[in-house]
């Protein structure tokens, strides 16, 4: 029971240590009470009740008070604690929380919405940190922790809380003080660990830092003012001298991570400001001290909160009396330049108004003072003016008169209310063309200015003349030498007005065959030129124009064959050519060759982007059985690929239909049961010359049975060239082996096997596909490739 009563004692004396007559020269009323928010009026009232910790929630912008309320018991009475949830966007406490007989420490994890409150029992042997669910306002456990356990802290990042002790331990004789800080695990509300145990050491306050997660120890006992400790390890990084930090009689710490600063408050520094309070700042970055800032000739600080957004300080102190009466101070700091900004005077009033606490809102930038039955909300004054960028802005006139110029210029402010920019020319005015100068400033809602700044509005004729030219033009060849085409062609300028224009070839001239591009330009009053030009097709017999848009469809009634494009992105010209279908290369497995092959081309950009349907109106097709029509297929040659591309048929329409996304040749094959292996050389190419033995087998492509026999002739139709050199030549057997240009069948004794002796003496360097009919059928045929060197 006597340790648990020394961590609230040494608390108590550093609270009540007042100095009272004090005069602060040229002090300003800094800060002005907007509203009060009543916290006690759901209890039994008393005189004596008194707010004394509390903590805000700024996700939620939720606070929660801790208030002493008296409970009558059997004729005498006992003293508990409550903790009021107050809405503070209502101003409306919303819920009531029994917290036990006395809170020490009263702490909120944003991320997770839960709160944290240190409770201790003056009458039984312990201490527990309440937790308490910020959605339903319920207790949802008490954790046991260690005794003589003075305050707590929260990383929400790691969702850990931290608390820190500071015991006699009289188990040794002679009795030694000890610290020791300890962790809870906030998912599972357990005590998970802690800090070795510190002789000659006192634990007093605890702060985190989530940034680099940090967290750090006040020491009230021995020359260690500060202990700094690793939250992976929870072992000691550093510790800073009380001497270093200027510090006696330490009241609390606060920790800015955003600004990377650590604020300590003590009763009195040392040495030339002993007789003064202090606000100790500390790098957490290098965890040195950067700056000491006296509070006032007082040793009777109170509380105070950091604002993690402005980094302001804010710091009360007092009481102090007598005339007019007794007040407290409100002292506030720019924590960025370490430097006072104002103090503003808070009287008590008959009611008993007392000042015990303070906390802010730091998305609100609202501070709430305890006053014992309410809280006194405060709008921070702000006397830092805004900052306000302007730059030089360049645009384009757009007439004669100028242009409608919107220039840049955009203000900050260290408020959440974005200031109001003033210009002596509004942006999206009319600027002449020249250069005119634009005064502005910044004002924010305080009513605070930012200096002028000037910037100059160009305005400038740099851009040539539109032209207006005709879209694509397409017309039908009628001779030889092509077509007339007229066409209409202008200019404008947006200062000068309409302008010449000249184009080549002219409105009226002949155009050849194929596509010509018309080039066109335009000159303005100050020498500025545009040029851009159009497209002219005149159409051969075998080529159809296609225009931009969706769903562009192309027939050709030479080929029966129709292009569907699901988007062109520029208009052009289609042509559809027939070619040799022995050109397929290498027939594919279970597909025989038909006499049906064309080459599409276009100059229609994006036209394959979306897929193209195509639809073959087979030739030849009515005495075709539907099973023999459906076994016809649609072969797509992508860069050296055949692929099956059909997706249907129609077969009383005659018509086979296919799905790509791009043009080559295609080619209409039939599915067979029958394929083509090949039993010759073809790793490396054959010498100009040579002979070649063009072996093969015919084979059940299911199955792969052996069909080669003596009765099951096998003819050469063609030697096509492949590639862009392809032509037609003769097939030559060697040394008239293959007469009438059947290949030769070696017999059963050999696997049942074909040969044509194929003489390359008239063939040059290249890859050659040789095309050959199987039996009598003369509808379909087979390819086998090569390449000769």
């Amino acid at each position: 029971m006597l340790h648990q009563k020394n961590c609230l004692v040494r608390r108590q004396r550093l609270l009540l240590a007042l100095a009272i007559f004090v005069v602060f020269a040229g002090t300003s009323s800094g800060q002005a009470i907007v509203s009060n928010i009543p916290v006690s009026g759901i209890f039994n009232d008393n005189s004596s009740n008194g707010i004394s910790k509390f903590a805000i929630n700024p996700t939620t912008n939720r606070a929660y008070v801790v208030t002493e309320i008296i409970v009558w018991d059997g004729g005498h009475d006992s003293r508990r604690r409550t903790i009021q949830v107050v809405d503070l966007a209502t101003h409306a406490a919303i819920a009531s929380i029994d917290a036990g007989e006395q809170i020490l420490k009263i702490v909120v994890n944003p991320t997770t919405n839960r709160v944290y409150a240190l409770e201790e029992s003056s009458y039984q042997d312990f201490i527990h940190v309440i937790v308490i669910g910020g959605d339903t306002n319920q207790v949802l456990t008490r954790i046991l922790v260690p005794e003589n356990t003075c305050d707590l802290a929260v990383n929400p990042v790691t969702n850990r809380i931290y608390g820190v002790q500071g015991f006699t331990d009289e188990s040794v004789s002679p009795s030694v003080q000890k610290l020791q800080a300890f962790v809870i695990d906030g998912a599972t509300n357990t005590v998970i660990g802690g800090t070795a145990f510190y002789p000659h050491h006192w634990g007093y306050g605890i702060a985190v830092n989530p940034v680099t997660n940090r967290f750090y120890v006040l020491n009230t006992t021995g020359d260690d003012g500060l202990l700094v400790f690793n939250g992976e390890t929870n072992e000691l990084e550093k510790s800073v001298s009380n001497a270093a930090l200027h510090v006696n009689g330490v009241v609390q710490m606060d920790l800015n991570p955003n600004a990377g600063k650590l604020f300590i408050l003590s009763n009195r520094g040392e040495g030339p400001l002993w007789s003064t309070a202090v606000l100790a700042v500390v790098d957490v970055n290098t965890n040195e001290p950067i700056s000491i800032l006296p509070i006032g000739n007082s040793q009777g600080v109170r509380d105070f909160a950091v604002n993690s957004t402005t980094n302001r300080v804010y710091v009360v102190h007092g009481p102090y009396c007598c005339s007019p009466g007794a007040y407290y101070v409100l002292a506030e700091f720019d924590g960025n330049t370490n430097s006072s900004v104002s103090r503003t005077i808070l009287l008590n009033d008959a009611a008993q108004v007392d000042t015990l606490g303070i906390a802010v809102n730091s998305q609100t930038n609202r501070l709430f003072i305890n006053r014992k039955k309410f809280l006194s909300v405060f709008d921070p004054v702000d006397a830092t003016p805004p900052y306000l960028f302007v730059s030089d802005s360049t645009v384009e006139a757009t007439s004669s008169a100028g242009a409608s110029a919107y220039y840049s210029a955009y203000a900050s402010d260290n408020s959440n209310v974005s200031p109001a920019i003033e210009c002596s020319i509004p942006s999206g005015s009319t600027f002449p063309i020249g250069t005119t100068t634009v005064t502005c400033r910044a004002v924010d809602a305080s009513g605070n200015q930012s200096a002028p700044q000037s910037f100059a509005v160009h305005v400038v004729d740099t851009t040539g003349p539109n032209l207006t030219l005709p879209d694509t033009i397409f017309t039908d060849a009628v001779n030889a030498f092509g077509a007339v085409v007229n066409y209409v062609a202008s200019a404008s300028d947006a200062v000068d007005g309409d302008r010449p224009i000249t184009c080549s070839p002219t409105s009226g001239a002949t155009f050849p065959v194929g596509e010509t591009v018309v080039n066109c330009a335009a000159t303005d009053a100050k020498g500025n030129s545009t040029s851009s030009t159009f497209r002219v097709f005149v159409l051969g017999s075998n080529e159809e124009a296609t225009a931009t848009g969706d769903d562009v469809t192309v027939h050709s009634s030479d080929s029966g064959l129709t292009l569907t494009y699901y988007y062109v992105d520029q208009p052009g010209v289609t042509t559809i050519a027939p070619i040799d279908p022995g050109t397929i290369g290498e027939t594919p497995s279970g597909f025989a060759v038909s006499g049906i092959a064309y080459e599409i081309h276009t100059t229609s950009a994006g036209a394959a982007d979306n897929g193209v349907s195509l639809s073959f109106v087979v030739p030849n097709s009515a005495t075709m059985s539907q099973a023999e029509f459906e076994s016809l297929r649609v072969l797509h040659n992508t860069k050296g690929t055949l692929e099956d591309v059909t997706n249907g048929h129609d077969y009383a329409n005659r018509t086979v239909f296919a799905y790509t996304y791009s043009f080559s040749p295609f080619y209409l094959v039939r599915s067979v049961e029958t394929k083509i292996e090949t039993l010759f050389d073809r790793s490396t190419p054959y010498k100009v010359g040579s002979t070649i033995p063009i072996k093969i087998q015919i084979r059940n492509r299911g199955t792969n049975a052996n069909l080669s026999s003596s009765s099951l002739k096998v003819t050469a139709r063609s030697l096509k060239r492949l590639g862009s050199s392809a032509a037609s030549l003769t097939v030559i057997d060697s040394g008239a082996a293959n007469p009438d240009s059947n290949f030769r069948y070696l017999g059963n004794s050999i696997g049942g096997t074909y040969i044509f002796n194929l003489s390359t003496k008239t063939l040059s360097a290249g890859s050659y596909a040789l095309s050959f009919y199987v039996g009598d059928d003369r509808s379909v045929f087979y390819t086998v490739k090569f390449e000769v060197k």
